[in-house]
């Protein structure tokens, strides 16, 4: 059982839902919104979800992929600090009150930080800078087999560009950065270039995506995650890590409002690798493709 409600008071909103299973144990999420001016707002959260909550549905904010055993802090705010440059900025708190997966202690808490400027001086052109800091406690396994729970902060950097020409050439630059480890732990580090252009053909119905990117990262703690444009329906988040580069082109064409033809291939090469994978997936050599073909009737 469970009921959701919103309250507006002149520049405030009051809006949040809470439930209860048939166990009575409560989850509750509650947010108080404030807007002085027009794209400004300051956004004040709250949640807790109980340790033996179930929902089979349920969805949620909430650092963990359930909404479960979670309790949190969240503030966030929103502005324009010059006439073309607006900066976006969160911290969320969060407790966890018993055990989570690779998190053998119960009690755990963590932190989770962004700050982001972003400049937009015309409709063809964005960029932004982005810096965001997440420390959470886990499992730690030392070379002398002793097990402990201690915070992993993980930072990232990225830089985005994204520029477009008339509806018909859409580009994006991006470069990440990314450390990693342990209190008290050596860092892994990792780095992206990635660049990617999409192309609308003004006397064909055809489109054309392409993409590249550059990985070098210490091991696959440090890997880097990127979006890249798929077939219709399909989802696609490679993540790369090691040493090498990936190359994906997306082509669609539409014959007529009732058939489209979409066609995607990707290849990925690694410099220090002579294996990918492993068990039944194993590939012997420093390359793997993949290749997506899809024929869409509407009727």
């Amino acid at each position: 059982m469970g009921g959701d409600y919103k309250f507006f008071w002149k520049r405030f909103s009051l809006l949040g839902e809470t439930a209860i299973d048939k166990c009575g144990t409560l989850a509750t999420m509650n947010m108080l919104r404030y807007s002085p001016k027009g794209g400004t707002q300051l956004i004040v959260m709250n949640r807790y979800y109980d340790a033996k909550y179930q929902s089979v549905y349920a969805r949620s904010i909430g650092e963990g992929s359930t909404v479960q055993n979670e309790s949190g802090f969240y503030i966030g705010l929103e502005t324009s600090i010059l006439k073309y440059i607006k900066m976006t900025c969160y911290g969320d708190f969060f407790y966890f009150p018993w055990k989570k997966y690779l998190v053998s202690k119960a009690g755990t808490k963590g932190l989770d930080g962004l700050l982001q400027l972003s400049y937009s001086p015309t409709y063809e052109l964005e960029m932004f800078i982005r810096y965001r800091y997440k420390k959470k406690e886990k499992d730690f396994t030392a070379e002398d087999k002793t097990k402990q729970t201690i915070p992993s902060i993980q930072q990232k950097c990225r830089y985005q560009l994204n520029y477009s020409v008339k509806d018909k050439l859409t580009l994006k630059t991006i470069a990440d950065y990314v450390r990693i480890n342990f209190r008290g732990q050596s860092a892994s580090n990792g780095f992206l270039v990635s660049q990617s252009a999409a192309y609308t053909f003004h006397l064909l119905p055809l489109q054309l995506d392409l993409s590249a990117a550059w990985f070098n990262t210490d091991d696959y703690n440090s890997r880097l995650t990127i979006y890249e444009k798929s077939v219709l329906y399909a989802f696609s988040m490679p993540s790369f890590y090691y040493k090498g580069m990936r190359v994906a082109v997306n082509a669609r064409y539409e014959l007529n409002k009732h058939i489209i033809l979409q066609a995607k291939y990707g290849t990925t090469h690694y410099f220090n690798r002579d294996k990918i994978s492993s068990a039944l997936e194993e590939i012997d050599g420093s390359t793997k493709s993949d290749l997506y073909l899809q024929l869409r009737l509407k009727f």
